[in-house]
């Protein structure tokens, strides 16, 4: 019925199927009827109506098609004949057995077949397996118990209940690991201490913002700052005064004198002592006699009668100075150098020195003898015996300044009025015998016209202040402290300095009802620490911190992370998976996934990834080092089934395996770069799974997994000379695997 020389028609490029058969059942029956016409003449049901013409005789495209339909119509039509039914019967069935033909020819080629299983006969002729589905793996990060460590064998589960209500998701892990509670989590050195700069410049002043809500602080108490200005460096301390203070939640913001210097210390390194407890009055200097005092001199009060220009009696109980005043501003006293310019300081016991106004003595000219040293002065004077004198050849007033000689009276006869009509010209005078002190430089001077000698009773008292030897050693007197101690810092504030350190030493069997203390101190502005305006402060009762003083921001970048002296760092090893984790992540469990390729051990612990950090995620506050990882993958562990009995005799024996969804792990040494999660024992030793039989040798236990359209696995082993065949047995062909794959494994981080 076929012309085979017509096969080009029905074959022709761009087709997707190969048609060897040129007709159907509308075209066979057509063919049929036609040649039965022909031979039964007299049978009208038989006889076709023909094709219309076409108007205008046009024929070709639309011909055919007319043609076509016309056949069609046939075809469907009722004729009501049993012969017409029996050969539209026939027809149908030519039509049905040469399209299986087609079929099967079709089949037979990878382009045009379309059933599974004739598909996968055909790949498997050249090697090729259709890929297995995935089931979704991720590293898992554990957390062990505290002080927990030890090897965590592979099948750990972990599951998330999805909120829909569909089953739990179970993930196992996929290796054993070794776990230890001290790799939890690992921080970058530094990464609680915030290395910026602590001044805050703000009105003039500096502003301190404390991480702490401090109630009863007040303006002009001292506080002190301790630290340094990094993770390196000596630490270093300042005093400075409170100069206002608000108090909210949380936090102290204080504005404090002098101004901190920039760059002596950092947020993070840095602590700030406040509310001292103990405030004690210095008494003195300290056990030190006696010092070397240049001008001024500061006096408890007055100034009263001291006036510039004036003459002032310097005196501490043991020795007696004579000073002209260059200036009296309020309580502070300034003189000037006596005759000889190499005199200018005065050793003085401080505690015991008075200042006065000198009393003014004029000399009689007529009776002096200098020749013998002795002048007269009118009056009784003989209580200047051994005392000091000044002397001036010179009336007072005359000469700016005035010319002192410092003189001892080294006797004072004093001739009282005789009453005698012709009285001596000594009497009522006090004859002074002088000498030049042991302490004076140079001969005696001109005989002198005025004499200063002091007031019978001491007038101001001096305000010591206290001494700071050396390098800034500091000793001070005070009263009986209650509890300070060694090492406890001490402050010495005045109006218009500050003076600091911590104690060195707290003696308090020196001087009765009282103690010695010593320190080591640092100053801010010159000048000295009067007795007076001076409070010693120790016992700082707060300590606190600096706003943000535990976050360092500073960005993480590039391969290398710095642990530190961190000694659980060397717990690390090279080749480590690692998760570096950013904190402050929107996204729970947001990490950074990476391998150790060397770790370095010095000072310092530092680790160098395979890979570099993303700069703009991580800081040294925000990141944190997962060491126990290990992969995980979507799937639960079934109990070990039965999957057949081997039989030594036969080749590539197969068995199936018939359970659905079974999980997939990634092994980029198979083709598909994914392996059943299976595990298959024979006689208990585990079998290996590979991807193909091929280049396996005549020993090998391996055997090959493909998954079937079905869902099932079938398992193929070796047939002696591609992979060893399985030994004979009964049931001894049994398979452990995990059932879990599909997107439902896909999860948003953090859901374990």
């Amino acid at each position: 019925m076929s012309n085979p020389n017509d096969l080009t028609r029905w074959n022709r490029a761009g087709l997707g199927r190969f048609r060897y058969l040129d007709g159907n059942a509308v075209t066979y029956l057509d063919q049929l009827r036609e040649a039965l016409a022909s031979r039964f003449p007299a049978w009208r049901a038989m006889q076709g109506k023909g094709d219309r013409p076409v108007p205008g005789g046009l024929s070709g495209e639309r011909a055919q098609l007319q043609r076509q339909q016309r056949m069609v119509d046939q075809y469907h039509g009722d004729r009501g004949d049993w012969a017409w039914e029996i050969a539209r019967s026939f027809s149908r069935a030519c039509h049905l057995l040469t399209e299986t033909i087609d079929a099967y020819a079709n089949e037979g080629y990878l382009g045009t077949a379309t059933q599974w299983e004739n598909v996968q006969q055909l790949v498997e002729m050249i090697g090729y397996h259709p890929a297995p589905p995935a089931s979704a793996s991720t590293p898992l990060v554990l957390e062990a118990k505290p002080e927990q460590r030890g090897l965590l064998r592979r099948g750990f589960q972990v599951s998330h209940t999805p909120k829909d209500g569909r089953p739990r998701i179970v993930f196992e892990t996929l290796a054993d690991v070794e776990v230890d509670a001290r790799l939890n989590g690992l921080r970058l050195k530094a990464f609680d201490r915030n290395p910026d700069d602590l001044v805050y410049q703000g009105a003039g002043t500096n502003q301190l913002v404390l991480q702490k809500e401090i109630r009863g602080l007040t303006v002009g108490q001292p506080l002190v700052i301790e630290g340094r200005p990094g993770d390196a460096g000596p630490i270093r301390s300042s005093a400075h005064a409170i100069s206002s203070v608000s108090v909210a939640e949380h936090t102290t913001a204080l504005t404090v004198w002098p101004a901190i210097a920039r760059g002596r210390f950092a947020k993070g390194y840095t602590e700030v002592h406040l509310k001292p407890t103990v405030c004690l009055a210095p008494r003195g200097p300290g056990p030190e006699v006696r010092r070397e005092v240049k001008s001024p001199l500061k006096l408890t009060e007055g100034p009263g009668n001291l006036k510039t220009g004036g003459v002032a009696v310097i005196e501490d109980g043991e020795q007696i100075h004579y000073r002209q005043l260059e200036a009296v501003a309020e309580r502070d006293v300034f003189w000037g150098a006596i005759k000889e310019p190499n005199i200018q300081e005065l050793t003085l016991r401080l505690d015991r020195t008075w200042i006065s106004a000198a009393i003014i003595l004029s000399t009689n000219d007529e009776l002096q003898d200098w020749t013998k040293s002795r002048i007269f002065i009118p009056g009784d004077h003989t209580a200047l015996y051994r005392k000091i004198v000044a002397a001036t050849p010179a009336p007072a007033g005359v000469m700016d300044p005035i010319p002192l000689d410092e003189y001892l009276v080294e006797n004072s006869v004093y001739l009282p009025p005789s009453g005698s009509a012709t009285p001596s010209a000594r009497e009522g005078h006090t004859g002074l015998t002088l000498a030049r002190p042991t302490t004076a430089v140079g001969g005696m001077g001109e005989c002198p016209q005025t004499v200063f000698v002091p007031p019978e009773r001491p007038e101001w008292r001096a305000d010591p202040y206290l001494d700071f030897a050396g390098s800034g050693s500091a000793v001070i007197e005070t009263p009986l402290p209650s509890t300070i101690i060694d090492q406890d810092f001490a402050v010495l504030s005045s109006p218009r300095h500050l003076s600091w350190g911590r104690l060195s030493e707290v003696d308090v069997s020196s001087i009765p009802d009282g103690a010695v203390l010593r320190a080591d101190c640092q100053h801010y502005g010159s000048g000295r620490f009067y007795l007076s305006e001076t409070t010693v402060y120790t016992k700082f009762e707060k300590t606190a911190r600096l706003i943000d003083w535990g976050r360092n921001t500073t960005p993480v970048a590039g391969c290398r992370l710095n642990l530190g002296p961190d000694p659980d760092g060397s717990l690390l090893r090279e080749n480590q998976r690692i998760a570096v984790e950013q904190l402050d992540s929107d996204v729970g469990g947001s990490a950074f996934l990476a391998t150790i390729e060397r770790i370095e051990r010095n000072d310092d612990v530092s680790i160098l990834l395979d890979r570099s950090l993303e700069s703009d995620r991580f800081n040294h506050h925000n990141t944190v080092i997962r060491g126990n990882v290990v992969q995980a993958g979507h799937g639960e562990t079934k109990f070990k089934q039965l999957l057949g009995s081997g039989q030594a005799t036969a080749s590539n024996q197969r068995f199936v395996l018939r359970a659905s969804g079974v999980s997939f792990v990634a092994d980029p040494s198979l083709p598909h770069g994914v392996a059943a999660a299976v595990r298959v024992l024979v006689e208990e030793a585990e079998w290996i799974q590979v991807g193909t039989l091929a280049d396996s040798e005549p020993t090998d236990p391996h055997f090959t997994v493909r998954l079937r359209e079905d869902g099932s696995l079938m398992f193929t082993f070796g047939d002696g000379r591609c992979g060893r065949r399985l030994p004979t047995g009964t049931n001894n062909v049994r398979v452990e695997y995990r059932v879990g794959s599909g997107p439902d494994g896909n999860l948003k981080a953090g859901c374990f």
